[in-house]
This record gives structure tokens, sequence and C-alpha cells, in this order.
């Protein structure tokens, strides 16, 4: 395991463990619950993976114009990285549903 590889996984787990704890303070504080709040912190976390993937296409955002309009190139290295965040974000969302069945087998 490369040291980039384990400073990603690193940062991974600790984003996991925050968004559980955040999740689980907005649940015990709110009418909304733990078990929802994690629900709707894993929609969210698939959604923005979705949406940071731009749902598919090989163009990257490389700039914007002197008016501000987008502009797009082929750059392969930056949609493959953006492909990656993409697929961190899904399975971050994934981990957090993973939760749910063990939080409803440990509260009856």
């Amino acid at each position: 395991m490369t040291p980039g590889t384990r400073r990603r996984l690193a940062r991974w787990i600790g984003s996991y463990l925050l968004l559980v704890a955040l999740s689980v303070a907005l649940g015990r504080l709110t009418p909304l619950g733990v078990g929802n709040a994690l629900f709707f912190a894993g929609v969210a976390c698939i959604a923005a993976s979705l949406f940071h993937i731009r749902l598919g296409g090989p163009k990257t955002l490389v700039g914007r114009s002197m008016k501000g309009v987008p502009q797009y190139d082929v750059d392969e290295e930056k949609r493959r990285a953006e492909i990656a965040r993409g697929w961190r974000l899904f399975f971050l969302g994934l981990a957090l549903w993973a939760l749910l069945p063990l939080l409803a087998y440990f509260s009856f």
C-alpha cells in the first residue's frame, strides 16, 4: 500500500466517522431520529457522487471564459481523478446505509 493510498484511506475513514457522529448527533437532537439521519446522510453522499461525476461524459471543466461561460476539454487524467472521487463518495453513502440494519437489529 503506497503512502498516497494510505492517506486517501485514512481521509475516507475520518470522513465516514465524522458523518456518522454528525448524523447521530442530529438524530438525537431532532425528532428525525438516528436511523433517518443516517439514511439522509447516505442519500446526500450518493447524490453528491452523481453530481460530482456530472452524470458521465469524457469532458472535464478546465476553466471559464472572461464572460463566465464554462469551458470543457478532454483531459483523461483529470476525468479519472474526478470519477475516483465520485466512487469514494458513493461508497461513503453505501457505508452509511450499511449501519441501518445494525441499528434496526440493536434498537429492538
